[in-house]
């Protein structure tokens, strides 16, 4: 979530304390690992080696109890009011925001897979948003569909 919502040091932070907890822990492989190795390779980028590994290592000496509340705290900052979810009075489309970004990366041509990976969803995530943006936009193809959502100023 950090990593998404344009935090890439949170992000690493984070990643670093899950890390000394699965350390300590004595698991050897979390069940999210593939997609939590994107993110990771996504944020380090991001921050560069330097600064990645400072917040790495800020992370990894967090105690649990600090780690969860920031969590926590990223959660609720994440979380969106009930009518933020809900398309704009006289929206023409009905599309939501996350469909709105789809939509744009649509018109990039990008493949739900490289979707998937920009918005760090799963690419079966960015299928369904691909296939309700096309149930919402039915009379054109994925990439038209873009286009008019940029015209409309949707995307």
């Amino acid at each position: 979530m950090a990593a998404a919502s344009g935090q890439p040091e949170r992000a690493a932070r984070l990643l670093g304390a899950a890390d000394a907890l699965r350390d300590q822990l004595g698991v050897a492989r979390l069940s999210h690992h593939v997609h939590g190795e994107r993110v990771l390779a996504a944020t380090r980028a991001c921050l560069g080696e330097e600064a990645f590994a400072v917040a790495w290592t800020t992370g990894r000496a967090m105690l649990l109890e600090a780690a969860i509340a920031d969590a926590l705290a990223l959660a609720a900052e994440a979380q969106p009011s009930p009518l933020g979810t809900m398309p704009p009075v006289g929206h023409p489309t009905g599309l939501t925001r996350r469909e709105g970004e789809v939509l744009r990366l649509l018109g990039e041509r990008l493949t739900d897979r490289e979707i998937a990976e920009r918005l760090f969803i799963s690419p079966r995530t960015a299928s369904k948003h691909v296939q309700a943006i096309l149930a919402k936009l039915p009379a054109l193809p994925p990439r038209a569909a873009a286009a008019e959502a940029k015209r409309l100023g949707l995307a």
